[in-house]
């Protein structure tokens, strides 16, 4: 039915709206269908105009194929129809997130489990921290059973997954009989805000839609008070803090106070003095020794390196237990410390696996319990970074089934995954290489690794890093002794020389003496040079490494 169209005729029909097509011959939307794939195979029909055919109609597969035809031409659109590809790319995925959403609610409604191990494995298919999975179920659930209009409006591609969780999120604080009048309300001009406009719209309409509860809900807001730990690159971190406005404001002016008291010449920034008082507040005002030990140790930060690393025969990077990988400088900055306590950890040199730090007894003694946790890290679900020191010693096989309380037979789990593993349908398993495989009640299985490989990337055994140290070392004296030598050799012959001009035979004779007896040290130097070489212990010096201490 197209084949007497103008290529112009087309793209007008094509661009149609879906209301209006209705009053079209059946089959209308099949016809477009292949009318407009065979206009790109055909190359009647640009990227360009399937870009500007689409972009103003529903999410669907045929404009999923126009966006993807957009891309492969983006160097034909012009400027229009490049904005019009961005635009058409963010609603398809947005109609994407909106199915994603549908699926996941389903996914957990069929859960019937008491501790609904559904979380554990959407997040170990979706690779999702579990700690951020239960969120992510309770805004699907909300956006199906609550919010109807937000679903709709997802899956129109009118806001985009980030506002519609923005969205359901704030309707979980209010009665059920007003949300409908918040939902609409938020809706209004949602689709032409930003992220932050709509926040902004929708703790306006949260309050107006119930300020009969509004104190009701600050009070339960306050027993969400907390402090998080979030990793940031360059061996950072964020401490982020959750307090009532009142008290957080109070902490922030009395720091900015007490940075005031510091010296005008201190040159820190102003939020570096506010951070630096903080951490000296929080640090010198909890003793450490009044304060309870976890998996039998006080509470402090735990570093992983190899010897190499800091003895300074590599820069491999260290790991601090909770964060990640910290270079070698700052590492073996903080192993040197004073207060700094080494515990020799044996591993395989080249996988960098922990193989040895009671086999009979349930509980696991203290070494046990310090090799498990040093092993693994952090508990040994997928994706769960709970640091061992606060995770359960779990028996892999259990002790009550013959299970050894031994290395081969130890993990940390947090509490949640302990119980999900002791109650559930969840089995794993030790590898040789430290990692576990998990099996989660299907088919599927999947692969925790710790979070680090304790050891060089490059293994070198620990002599030939002596050596090369050695030779490192050698050459840097060798360079000196030259310098030295030309340096002393030309000042006696700036002596000799005056000595002649003024005839003075005694002087002569004292600086002949001199250059005699450099000229005998120098003879000794390049002959101890051609015979192997090693440095007695007087002789070494401070940046050379060290021997194991163990």
């Amino acid at each position: 039915m197209f084949e007497a169209l103008s290529d112009p005729e087309l793209v007008a029909m094509l661009a149609v709206d879906e209301q209006d097509a209705a009053g079209f011959d059946a089959p209308a939307e099949p016809d477009w269908t292949v009318a407009t794939l065979d206009g790109v195979y055909a190359g009647c029909l640009t990227g360009g105009d399937l870009v500007s055919a689409h972009v103003s109609r529903r999410p669907s597969p045929l404009g999923l194929e126009a966006a993807i035809a957009g891309v492969a031409q983006f160097a034909s659109l012009n400027l229009d129809q490049q904005v019009d590809l961005l635009l058409l790319i963010e609603r398809q995925r947005a109609s994407l997130d909106a199915l994603h959403q549908q699926a996941l609610g389903a996914f957990s409604a069929a859960d019937s489990s008491d501790l609904q191990w559904s979380r554990e494995q959407a997040a170990a298919a979706l690779r999702v921290s579990p700690r951020a999975m239960p969120r992510r179920i309770a805004t699907a659930t909300t956006l199906m059973t609550e919010l109807p209009q937000t679903m709709a409006a997802l899956s129109a591609g009118t806001i985009t997954r980030e506002q519609a969780s923005t969205i359901a999120v704030a309707s979980w604080t209010l009665p059920a009989d007003v949300t409908s009048h918040f939902e609409e309300r938020v809706l209004e001009h949602a689709g032409e805000q930003t992220l932050p406009e709509l926040r902004r719209t929708v703790e306006q309409a949260r309050i107006a839609a119930d300020p009969a509860t509004a104190d009701q809900r600050h009070h339960k807001a306050r027993g969400n008070r907390g402090v998080g730990f979030c990793p940031l690159p360059d061996g950072m971190a964020s401490l982020a803090v959750l307090l009532p406005a009142t008290d957080a404001d109070a902490i922030y002016r009395r720091l900015t106070a007490a940075a005031r008291l510091l010296p005008a010449e201190d040159p820190r920034s102003p939020d570096q003095q506010r951070a630096d008082l903080l951490v000296d507040a929080v640090l010198t005002g909890l003793p450490v020794d009044a304060l309870p030990q976890a998996q039998g140790r006080k509470p402090g930060i735990n570093l992983h390196a190899s010897l190499s690393t800091v003895a300074g025969l590599d820069d491999e990077p260290g790991y601090l237990d909770g964060y990640g990988p910290i270079t070698a400088q700052e590492l073996r900055r903080l192993a040197f410390a004073a207060d700094a306590t080494w515990r020799r950890m044996v591993t395989d040199p080249v996988s960098g696996q922990i193989l040895d730090y009671g086999r009979t007894t349930y509980r696991p003694p203290q070494p046990l319990i310090d090799l498990t946790i040093a092993r693994a890290q952090v508990c040994a679900f997928p994706g769960c970074h709970q640091p061992g020191h606060h995770c359960d010693i779990d028996h892999i096989v259990p002790y009550g089934e013959q299970g050894e309380t031994c290395p081969a037979n130890t993990a940390p789990l947090c509490r949640r995954h302990h119980r999900c593993k002791t109650r559930g349908p969840f089995r794993y398993r030790l590898n040789r290489d430290g990692s576990h495989s998990w099996q989660l009640g299907s088919a599927h299985t999947y692969t925790s690794r710790p979070p680090v490989r304790l050891g060089p990337s490059d293994y070198t055994p620990w002599e030939q890093k002596v050596a090369a140290a050695q030779e490192q070392h050698n050459a840097r004296r060798d360079a000196a002794e030259d310098a030295s030598y030309a340096a002393t050799v030309a000042s006696i012959r700036r002596d000799l020389d005056l000595a002649v001009a003024a005839q003075d035979p005694d002087w002569q004779q004292a600086a002949c003496t001199a250059l005699a007896e450099v000229q005998r040290q120098r003879t000794g130097q390049l002959a101890r040079r051609r015979q192997p070489r090693r440095c007695h212990s007087a002789e070494v010096p401070d940046d050379l490494p060290v021997e194991p201490p163990f």
